[in-house]
């Protein structure tokens, strides 16, 4: 005798279809690509110039080597914060407030 009943093969399913990219979602992916791009320049500028910032500053081997992995660094430490945001905020909401730090840190600088 089977001990599964009838009812537990027909299990629904709590995943959705994928949605359309409609107008809206396009301009959010075109957003968050475009400061992708933006930010690349910003992780990779230090390194070509390192020669010329450690002449400048004095800046001994170890303390240049910690410049350099600052950003990467800095970014998986707000990774941490990010599931939280988006629990607080919703998935929307967060990457719009990230994206509005990245400009607001962007004009600053």
């Amino acid at each position: 005798m089977n001990s599964h009943s009838s009812t537990t093969s027909a299990r629904t399913s709590s995943h959705t279809a994928p949605r359309a990219l409609n107008g809206q979602n396009l301009v959010w992916l075109g957003a968050i690509v475009l400061i992708g791009i933006n930010l690349r320049p910003l992780l990779t500028s230090i390194s070509p110039l390192m020669t010329t910032i450690r002449e400048a500053t004095g800046l001994s081997f170890s303390g240049a080597s910690l410049l350099t992995s600052l950003p990467v660094v800095a970014m998986g430490v707000g990774a941490f914060g990010a599931s939280a945001l988006t629990r607080t905020f919703g998935e929307t909401r967060s990457v719009a407030l990230g994206l509005l730090a990245i400009a607001l840190a962007c004009v600053a600088r």
